[in-house]
């Protein structure tokens, strides 16, 4: 008997975290050019909208201070700082941000590589406008 999910297990696993994810946000990617003086500049452009989420306070283990270590045991964690759940399959990178609920998010951390993969986890800290 081997050690392992089958498909059909882990697709089980991926549609009930689904029902886990009762909000939705937007995914921006960042796109770097030049002014007209040859500074630089960014822009952010959708790279998806009405994404499913889950946006949960950074809290773990307590550290010192304002620290903590984030559930995936290889991030600290300062004030303000959010675990957002995704879909297993959302394209997510650290140079990216997220808009949910009017609200600016800017992704710090992606947890990938995992195998049997779930849920796609990102530490996110909310910006202040």
């Amino acid at each position: 008997m081997g050690i392992g999910l089958t498909a059909d297990e882990l697709a089980s696993i991926r549609s009930a975290i689904s029902d886990l994810l009762p909000d939705v946000c937007t995914i921006q990617k960042v796109t770097y050019t030049k002014n007209d003086i040859g500074e630089p500049e960014r822009s952010y452009s959708t790279r998806a909208a009405d994404v499913p989420c889950r946006l949960d306070p950074g809290r773990s283990a307590r550290l010192s201070g304002n620290e903590q270590i984030s559930p995936m045991m290889n991030y600290f964690l300062v004030e303000g700082t959010y675990i957002l759940t995704l879909p297993y399959d959302t394209t997510i990178e650290e140079t990216d941000r997220v808009i949910k609920d009017g609200d600016t998010y800017e992704v710090r951390y992606v947890d990938s590589g995992k195998s049997w993969a779930g849920s796609r986890r990102v530490v996110v800290m909310r910006l202040e406008v």
